[in-house]
């Protein structure tokens, strides 16, 4: 085996495999600490109670959940910015289970719902360190009937799943 001298004067093997041992070690690395899931919207609900109406979003915080945040967004504004009266709100983030799946999930409140509200996109967002996702949704009017109850419509406007890239 040829050695060289390093600028210190000890040998150093050849950089074949001084590169063979380094990708060994980041393999036992990247097993030892594997890559979390990107967080994952689930479902999203609409319960209605009168003028009252409330959109569920439920998300997969991916693995593990310590850092997932997730919230309501309206026309790419957060919602207290957008209704500084409170009009429509947002309820507490908190932690559900489902399936044996523990999820996160957060509302998006109305306390009244309003002909404008008809026209905007409500933006449901997860985001964690691993990745983010995210659902927009538009109130539509259900058709034949004279009170017009709003609910969402069938068809999602876009989702968006983006995950950070590997090294």
């Amino acid at each position: 085996m040829h050695l060289r001298r390093s600028c210190t004067g000890s040998l150093a093997p050849h950089r074949p495999l001084a590169v063979v041992l380094v990708g060994f070690f980041c393999c036992l690395l990247t097993e030892a600490y594997p890559v979390a899931e990107s967080p994952r919207i689930v479902r999203h609900s609409v319960t209605r109670s009168g003028d009252r109406m409330v959109i569920s979003c439920k998300a997969d915080p991916g693995h593990p959940d310590d850092f997932t945040l997730i919230y309501w967004l309206v026309n790419r504004t957060f919602i207290e910015l957008a209704y500084p009266d409170g009009r429509i709100h947002e309820g507490e983030e908190r932690a559900v289970e489902e399936n044996g799946r523990a999820l996160v999930q957060r509302d998006l409140i109305f306390d009244k719902v309003r002909k404008e509200d008809y026209r905007a996109n409500f933006t449901c967002v997860v985001n964690s360190p691993a990745g983010i996702d995210k659902i927009t949704l538009r109130l539509g009017r259900r058709s034949g009937n004279r009170r017009n109850d709003p609910r969402l419509k069938g068809k999602m406007v876009k989702r968006r799943s983006q995950q950070k890239k590997r090294c």
